[in-house]
């Protein structure tokens, strides 16, 4: 009988752990808007020395990515994703969406990366862009490679929203291994 118990006790404490809540994300949004859907096109390396640590660009048109689309994709080494990036590029309606690119500067090893985590739309005028940076934590070994990250995605931006938004990004760190962001 003290099987069956252990058994079903057991089963139960499992049972809650799957219908736990997803934790919170790890910085607060700080803005109030319209939390927009961010879908991922493409993540990658790229070896592109930047000013600044990160770049994030928004893409509202045909003519606006034409602009930017040489020098990037010159950056990104000839592989599936310049193909996965043309295409995404040509399957945008930018009547009802935008192309965000998040790309971080080269590093001396591979485990510098960038993510967009969440894009809030204030007005038809403004976003706040959320990028998550990781960095190797300093007691941790890495290889040695100059590479950068990318992360090009795809947001809902209807048409009578502004051509050329005010973009405020609002970046994070975290150490590998680590889901405490570093606060600056």
């Amino acid at each position: 009988m003290k099987w069956i118990v252990l058994f079903f006790m057991t089963l139960l404490a499992g049972c809650a752990v799957l219908m736990a809540p997803p934790s919170p994300l790890p910085t607060p949004t700080t803005v109030t808007g319209t939390l927009l859907p961010v879908e991922t096109i493409v993540q990658g390396t790229v070896c592109k020395k930047l000013e600044t640590e990160y770049q994030v660009l928004f893409v509202t048109s045909e003519e606006a990515w034409s602009d930017v689309q040489s020098e990037l994709l010159e950056s990104i080494s000839p592989t599936t994703d310049t193909a996965r990036i043309a295409e995404a590029v040509q399957q945008t309606d930018f009547q009802t969406h935008g192309l965000l690119l998040a790309v971080r500067t080269c590093h001396p090893n591979s485990s510098y990366t960038i993510t967009i985590d969440r894009v809030v739309e204030v007005s038809n005028e403004q976003l706040y862009v959320y990028v998550k940076l990781r960095d190797p934590a300093p007691d941790r070994g890495t290889e040695p490679a100059e590479t950068g990250y990318y992360h090009f995605a795809r947001i809902l931006w209807p048409e009578e929203n502004a051509d050329d938004p005010t973009i405020e990004v609002v970046s994070y760190t975290l150490l590998i291994g680590s889901d405490e962001p570093i606060i600056e």
